[in-house]
């Protein structure tokens, strides 16, 4: 009597190493998959923000050709992180109502990148922020 018990103390060890091997690589998925998602947000978030951004900073200037190079300039500033948008992003300035009062408008398409999550072939996915902003009709024209 005395050694079955102490067979059965034996066997209850090893069916919590099992579970854990087994629960292992679940909590490893779901925390790349919470990774992943995570990316995919915050990647939305900074190219609306520097669609926004590039918008007030092509507003501020004083004539179509300091715009531009002032909303490009924010936005390859603000997305120049590899993992925000590969390759750099790709904007594009409409200038057509550049006057005082006028409205500046934005937009920049960025795709993300995922190698750093390559074992799990995440795919990359392409975001398109718009902005807009009206140029002050104190600033805007020549001095």
């Amino acid at each position: 009597m005395r050694n079955r018990s102490v067979v059965q103390h034996e066997d209850r060890g090893a069916a919590e190493v099992v579970a854990a091997i087994m629960i292992a690589p679940v909590v490893v998925g779901f925390t790349v998959l919470v990774f992943f998602l995570g990316r995919q947000v915050d990647s939305r978030a900074s190219v609306r923000t520097a669609a926004d951004s590039s918008a007030q900073a092509a507003a501020r200037q004083r004539d179509p050709a300091s715009a531009d190079a002032a909303a490009r300039q924010t936005a390859v500033d603000m997305l120049g992180d590899s993992s925000t948008c590969t390759g750099g992003p790709t904007v594009a300035v409409d200038l057509s109502d550049f006057r005082p009062g006028g409205i500046v408008t934005v937009d920049i398409t960025c795709t993300t990148g995922n190698g750093d999550l390559a074992a799990v072939a995440a795919p990359s996915r392409t975001f398109t922020g718009h902005g807009a902003a009206v140029i002050d009709t104190y600033r805007a024209g020549t001095p």
